[in-house]
Order: C-alpha cells, then sequence, then structure tokens
C-alpha cells in the first residue's frame, strides 16, 4: 500500500515538475541489488565523467545501502524525501528488469524516461514472445482478446512505454523490439561487457582472491536456472576420477551457479572442482579471468565471446528443458559453433583438451559467424556509445 501512495503523488508530480537534463539514477534487482548494465554503467560514470552528469544508484536495502557506503557510490533510497525528489527530478532512469529497479512500482505512469538495458542478449524467450511460459507478463497468454489490444493500442504495457531499449546487434534489436512491443532499440552494446576490455571497472579481483595464477588454465560452469525443478542434473556423484585428471594437467574447474539454482550440488573435498557461487557476487567480474566457459542456455556465452576465448555447450538436459522450462529462439545445434557436451563423460574430455580444438580453422570461422550475428561491436565502449546517443 505504501508503494501505491508514493506512487500515486510521484505521478502527479512527475507531469509539474521539470527534468533535470544531467541527472540519472541507475538499479537493478528490484532495487536490492547492484548489478548488470545499469552498475557498469555507473562505475564507467565514476571514473570518466566529462559530461558532468550527476548520478545515483537506487538502493531499498539497508544493508546493500552501507556497502554502497562504503564503496564511496553515490546512491539514494526511494523511501527517503531526498529518493523521492531525485527520482522526480531525473532525466534518465536505466534499469535491467523493471522500473521497480528503480522506484516504486513494476508498472510505468507518468512522465519518466526509462532505458531498459536488458539482461542479457536472449537465447531463451522473452516478452510476450514467452507467452504461456511466464506468468509475469500481463496478459500475454492472451494476446488476441480485444482487452489486450485495445490496451496495447493505447501504449498501457511498460514494455511499450521505454524511452529506449538496448541491443548488441541487428539480430537482438528485432527480438527486442517484437517481444517488447516497442520499436526504440539502439544497438550500442551492453555496459557490462566493457569489463572485459577495462578490468578496472571491476571492483574485486578475482584472479588475486583465488590464485587463478596458480593454475595453467581455469575454466568456468555456468549454468543457467530451470524453472521446473526436476531431477535430471549435469554431474554424477563421483566426480573424484576427473578432478585427478583436472589436477595432473593443472586445470582448475569453478562453479558459479545462478543465484536461483538450487539443486547443483558440488562435493567439498576435491582440489580442482570448486564451487565459488556463494564467494563470487557478480559473474562479470569473473569472467575477465576465465580462459574457458562451459554453459547450456545462459546468455553469458553472448558476453564472453567477446573474448574471442573458447567455450563448450553442455546442454545435457535440452529436451526437458525446452519441455519444462522455456523454449529457445534458435536451433540450439545448427546456430551455434559447439563444441557439444551432451553427458559428463564428453564434457570432461572437452574441457582436458581445449587445446587440440580451440584452433582448428572450422571452429574459428564459425565462432566468429557467431560472434558478428549477435555482437556488432567487439569493444569496451558500450557505455560511452550509451551516453553519445543520449547526450549527444
Amino acid at each position: 500500500m505504501k508503494n501505491y501512495i508514493i506512487f500515486s503523488i510521484l505521478f502527479a508530480l512527475s507531469y509539474i515538475v521539470p527534468k533535470k537534463k544531467k541527472l540519472i539514477i541507475c538499479g537493478a534487482g528490484d532495487a536490492k541489488q547492484f548489478q548488470g548494465n545499469p552498475k557498469y554503467l555507473l562505475l564507467y560514470l565514476m571514473k570518466n565523467n566529462e559530461r558532468e552528469l550527476e548520478f545515483y544508484w537506487s538502493s531499498k536495502s539497508k544493508t546493500q545501502q552501507d556497502e554502497l557506503r562504503n564503496l564511496s557510490i553515490p546512491f539514494i533510497d526511494p523511501y527517503s524525501l531526498h529518493g523521492f525528489w531525485k527520482i522526480l527530478r531525473a532525466k534518465y532512469m536505466f534499469i535491467e528488469k523493471s522500473s521497480f529497479d528503480v522506484y516504486y512500482t513494476k508498472s510505468i505512469f507518468g512522465r519518466f524516461n526509462f532505458i531498459q538495458t536488458t539482461h542479457g542478449s536472449p537465447l531463451k524467450k522473452v516478452g510476450i514472445d514467452a507467452q504461456g511460459q511466464n506468468s509475469s507478463l500481463p496478459l500475454a497468454s492472451n494476446q488476441r482478446s480485444l482487452l489486450y489490444k485495445f490496451l496495447k493500442t493505447i501504449h498501457f504495457f511498460s514494455r511499450q512505454k521505454f524511452k529506449l531499449i538496448l541491443a548488441t546487434s541487428e539480430e537482438i534489436k528485432t527480438i527486442n523490439a517484437r517481444a517488447f512491443e516497442n520499436p526504440k532499440v539502439a544497438i550500442v552494446g551492453y555496459s557490462r561487457n566493457d569489463v572485459l576490455f577495462h578490468k578496472d571497472l571491476a571492483l574485486k579481483n578475482y584472479q588475486n582472491e583465488f590464485n587463478f595464477k596458480n593454475y595453467d588454465r581455469v575454466t568456468l560452469y555456468a549454468p543457467t536456472f530451470r524453472d521446473d525443478s526436476y531431477t535430471v542434473k549435469p554431474f554424477s556423484d563421483n566426480l573424484t576420477i576427473y578432478n585427478e585428471k583436472l589436477k595432473a594437467l593443472n586445470i582448475l574447474l569453478i562453479i558459479k551457479k545462478h543465484p536461483w539454482q538450487k539443486t547443483l550440488q558440488i562435493p567439498q573435498d576435491l582440489s580442482n572442482i570448486l564451487d565459488l557461487s556463494e564467494k563470487v557476487d557478480d559473474i562479470n567480474e569473473l569472467l575477465p579471468f576465465i580462459d574457458v566457459l562451459v554453459t547450456d542456455y545462459s546468455s553469458v556465452f553472448f558476453d564472453f565471446m567477446l573474448t574471442r576465448k573458447p567455450f563448450i555447450y553442455f546442454p545435457y538436459d535440452l529436451e526437458d528443458y525446452i519441455k519444462n522450462c522455456r523454449g529457445l529462439y534458435y536451433d540450439y545445434y545448427s546456430e551455434f559453433q559447439g563444441p557439444f557436451a551432451f553427458n559428463e563423460e564428453d564434457l570432461f574430455n572437452l574441457i582436458l583438451t581445449v587445446n587440440t580444438w580451440e584452433n582448428e580453422p572450422e571452429y574459428v570461422a564459425k565462432y566468429e559467424q557467431v560472434l558478428s550475428k549477435f555482437n556488432q561491436y567487439v569493444d569496451g565502449n558500450s557505455s560511452e556509445r550509451l551516453l553519445n546517443l543520449l547526450y549527444n
């Protein structure tokens, strides 16, 4: 109730109070997490602010506010008078999921300019394309109804009201424009990928923290979450034999589970297979120090391929995933370059023999083809491009 009372006042005042051109607010994770494209845009501004912008992170969590204060990161509390005023005056608000990342509701009403930076390039279906799979989409399961068509005509849905939606290529631009029912899509890249080229944007140095330099190769397994908890597992209960093989080649395999992933369990007594999920809170700060990536249906590989380092697809449960969780935009095996591991044995064989296949001409050519299709820019300048677009 408190949110809607505050929002009602904010809504009315938004048509009266003028915007401050150089004031921007960033937020993510329902204003309770410091992550994603908005995070790295703000970190970029802390190092490069020739435009003299005024910027804040929106935080509803007292614990997070203490952390931001310790990092000297400017923030607002939306439930304070100061925070309310800054939200009201902000020219742009950068989010990665919904307007709730910054202010009081998931609905956009009033005079506000939200920039949807997105949660990443979509492999899994999103927006209206995910109808019947995502109950959080209002009326998405009944897009043919007269009510839905009327609401769409008057731009009732928040996704239609985004001032701008970000994309990394023409391919992603087409998907986002359709999925969000909004043609205002700009190809500038994602701010979070700038850290792949500028490690100084990272707040933590995981290479030093976990002594990655002691290993000849560091491999990361980063799976996506499953909407439906079923019994198919990526690994057996006994990984000792593979741990010894990794140890012999001085390879470290680390696991970074999705925050919503609860079923994947890794034994704690292995020297070269480590679950660092609880110790790494931002995978984007980890990626710059990774030599090989393993993933399934996570969009993290779209980001990681900017490094041109090798990665392995691990679709051990593809049929179950499509049936019980999400639809995919692409034919998994024909669209991507591989290699594909279908079980535990396949996966570890590929991890142990990366140097025999990563430079094969066919693999490299297909890699470049996929890279160019999903990433127009291969650099660390996404934040600057975005700001140039908004501030000329």
